[in-house]
């Protein structure tokens, strides 16, 4: 699942309080299978969102000529 459709159910569901009876309308789909394309949808963000902490932990340590574990443990000093 692309990464914006993910986040727009997502959105939808955790921020507008979407059911699964009206998200499965906006999916064309049933209920049940909206709430696994939620369930998947959820997972597929916070993939992203890891992937996207991590890039910005390995940047901010190769600015510093650090590797990603000694800056989260000079952090945590």
């Amino acid at each position: 699942m692309p990464t914006d459709v993910a986040r727009r159910i997502v959105h939808y569901v955790d921020d507008f309080k979407m059911s699964d009876e009206r998200l499965a309308a906006q999916l064309d789909c049933s209920a049940v299978e909206a709430h696994g394309r939620y369930d998947v949808a959820r997972d597929v963000v916070w993939d992203a969102d890891v992937r996207k902490a991590m890039d910005e932990l390995s940047r901010l340590a190769a600015e510093r000529g650090m590797s990603v574990s000694e800056l989260v443990e000079k952090f945590n000093a």
